[in-house]
């Protein structure tokens, strides 16, 4: 399951994400249309933009002008690049999809504004880590740019028409940097930083359903898990698109294990996007179909109860001695430093939000990183990477020239330079 995908959004191609746009979100909580699109990021509070987004302000700045006044150019440079923004899409786990179609309106007001929560949440995270500027002499110097200037809108249906809660997060190839000046994005660090972003951005969804409808999760796999409730014939019912693209990977002689793979799989199954479709009668086709494979109201109704019943009696507390024990874990000779010298921030924060079984919110599973960071046994390189003080024992007994002094630097072989 690709939890955040990244796309290439060209101008004159953005007008797929005005297309189905309700016209107000309570003919979206009634059945009838999208949700409108909302700003996000750092970067568009920044300039003051937050709110329902226009087609106007949107197609501006695409374009790189100002939203708030087309005329204005924001981008720096007069050309333009090739590339006009990038489309995050941040998909949740089918159960979810399923249950928040299938479902009662308030529990699926619960459900899409869980997502919402998340999305946002692990936005936060790729604002602070990931967002980046390129300065001086052909790009060399990068530098921390002031946040996304982002439009997210949110669908609730794959282009197979089965349930599938969405978010499109398209961000203008476009941040200010400490300069003031705004240029395009550098975009590795933001395809680096996807795959964490989504386990934190599942993480983050786990906890606030367990927390506000208390149900259960299953086993984590890749960082996601299903709703431990959900029957597993529902999930492959309304996974058409993966069935499919599982059938041309066969044929192909593909594997969906690659991102390659998984691409050329996607592409040759893509079937045109379908405008106007009726969300509302679209529902009710797929609670009917739900229900004909036993996943109706009553069933849906003694999951939602059962959730009930375990908030009553209360959920579990941070478990501060399996942090210890996970901690203990990726520090050791089986931990993070078995299959490589060194890991950065992204890995160890991974590990804490696959760890988290129920869940558990962005902002505690960043300060879980940060304390195993901070770890004796966890040393930091100058390159801002980390590794252990197994490893490096285990190196020093390898060495076979003379004892390292104290004070002297000790070459490794992940070319982390470390002060020992």
């Amino acid at each position: 399951m690709i939890v955040v995908s990244i796309g290439k959004v060209a101008v004159g191609q953005h007008a797929y994400y005005e297309q189905q746009v309700a016209q107000g979100a309570d003919d979206y909580y009634t059945g009838r249309g999208e949700v409108p699109g909302e700003w996000q990021g750092a970067g568009a509070q920044a300039v003051g933009l937050s709110g329902r987004v226009s087609g106007g302000q949107f197609n501006a700045l695409v374009a790189g002008m100002d939203p708030r006044d087309p005329s204005v150019r924001l981008r720096w440079s007069v050309r333009d690049p090739e590339v006009a923004a990038l489309d995050l899409t941040f998909s949740a786990p089918k159960s979810v999809s399923v249950l928040a179609a299938a479902g009662p309106d308030d529990g699926m007001r619960v459900l899409v504004t869980a997502h919402n929560e998340a999305v946002t949440a692990a936005l936060a995270y790729l604002d602070e880590s990931a967002v980046m500027v390129r300065r001086g002499h052909d790009g060399t110097t990068v530098q921390v740019g002031e946040g996304l200037i982002a439009a997210a809108y949110l669908h609730r249906m794959s282009r197979s028409l089965d349930p599938q809660l969405h978010t499109h997060v398209v961000a203008a190839n476009l941040t200010r940097g400490p300069d003031g000046r705004f240029t395009a994005l550098h975009g590795a660090p933001l395809y680096r930083a996807a795959k964490t972003a989504g386990y934190l951005y599942q993480a983050h969804l786990r906890a606030t359903i367990s927390d506000r409808l208390g149900l259960e999760w299953g086993e984590i796999s890749k960082g996601a898990a299903e709703l431990a409730g959900v029957p597993a014939e529902i999930l492959t019912e309304f996974s058409k698109r993966r069935q499919e693209m599982l059938r041309a990977a066969e044929l192909g002689g593909i594997s969906l294990d690659t991102k390659a793979g998984g691409e050329a799989a996607a592409l040759a199954t893509r079937d045109r996007k379908e405008y106007g479709i009726d969300t509302h009668t679209w529902r009710e086709d797929i609670q009917a179909r739900a229900s004909e494979l036993g996943f109706g109201r009553e069933e849906i109704t003694e999951l939602l109860e059962l959730g009930r019943e375990r908030l009553a009696h209360g959920l579990p507390e941070h478990d501060v001695p399996a942090e210890l024990a996970l901690g203990e874990r990726l520090a050791g000779p089986h931990g993070l430093t078995e299959r490589a010298n060194s890991f950065d921030e992204r890995v160890v924060l991974q590990e804490f939000a696959a760890a988290a079984g129920q869940g558990a919110s962005v902002e505690e599973i960043r300060a879980q990183a940060e304390r195993f960071t901070l770890r004796p046994d966890v040393l930091a390189t100058e390159l801002g990477e980390f590794t252990t003080v197994d490893l490096v024992d285990c190196e020093r007994r390898l060495i076979v020239a003379p004892s390292v002094a104290p004070g002297k630097v000790l070459a490794s072989s992940t070319r982390a330079r470390l002060t020992v």
